[in-house]
């Protein structure tokens, strides 16, 4: 298990954050600072699947609550967990053992602390801000690849969801990537969700690899792509790109 330690990582999420805010970006939503600690894993025997969930007050989160779940889907006794503000402030983690696979989900669904997901919990949020915003923007890296799946739930019927690779880098290296709205797929039984009417949001991470670490940061809803956020957002990345590289630590 691998996990990255950032002494300056406050300083540089603060700096694209304040590059995204110097641009005509004034509708974007933050769906998750990623400030608010917190730590869910199994580990230990027994072995084989386990289960953990745990939900938590977050200020900066959308629906001002955070909930997670963690599962464990190797035979062995390793530990699967994520973390979210322990690397740094400003980051998600998803971390495994050696030769240990499973899962990891975080829910935005408002707050009802409960490990059911509540698909109207939000109450009908309108993402898109009056149809100023078209997708979604993250930050994301892998040492052994894998992926993230984004899930949006207008209510219990309508359901849209897209897939978000994330390449293998022994590096750590945070790369950027936009979602579009139009590329998710519908996959509720009465059809895809309006994202100007969400009632829940969540996101899997999917470890793929026995040992697979994944950290996701900066998850925003933001207006169509123009070109001068994007240099700003496109320096932010490699200040903390460069930044990773030179404070990296592993465990």
């Amino acid at each position: 298990m691998k996990t990255i330690c950032l002494s300056s990582l406050r300083m540089a999420t603060t700096g694209v954050l304040l590059l995204l805010a110097g641009h005509p970006l004034h509708s974007a939503v933050l769906i998750d600072g990623f400030t608010t600690y917190q730590n869910v894993s199994v580990s230990g025997p027994p072995p084989g699947f386990q289960f953990a969930f745990a939900s938590i007050a977050a200020a900066n989160a959308l629906g001002g609550e955070r909930d997670v779940y963690v599962e464990r889907t190797s035979a062995n006794s390793g530990t699967v967990a994520v973390e979210v503000a322990g690397a740094g402030s400003g980051i998600a983690s998803y971390n495994s053992g050696i030769r240990t696979t499973g899962n990891g989900l975080i829910v935005w669904d408002g707050v009802d602390g409960n490990a059911v997901i509540a698909p109207t919990g939000l109450g009908g949020f309108d993402l898109t801000q009056n149809g100023a915003n078209t997708a979604f923007r993250l930050s994301r890296t892998s040492d052994l690849g894998g992926s993230l799946k984004i899930t949006v739930y207008q209510d219990a019927t309508h359901v849209s969801e897209a897939t978000v690779a994330v390449p293998a880098d022994p590096s750590f290296t945070f790369a950027l990537v936009d979602v579009p709205f139009l590329s998710f797929i519908p996959v509720g039984p009465s059809g895809g969700a309006n994202f100007a009417s969400i009632g829940a949001l969540s996101m899997l991470f999917d470890g793929g690899s026995a040992g697979a670490d994944m950290g996701v940061e900066l998850f925003v809803a933001v207006p169509e792509v123009t070109a001068w956020p994007v240099a700003g957002l496109l320096l932010g990345a490699v200040v903390l790109g460069a930044l990773r590289r030179r404070f990296r630590a592993f465990a």
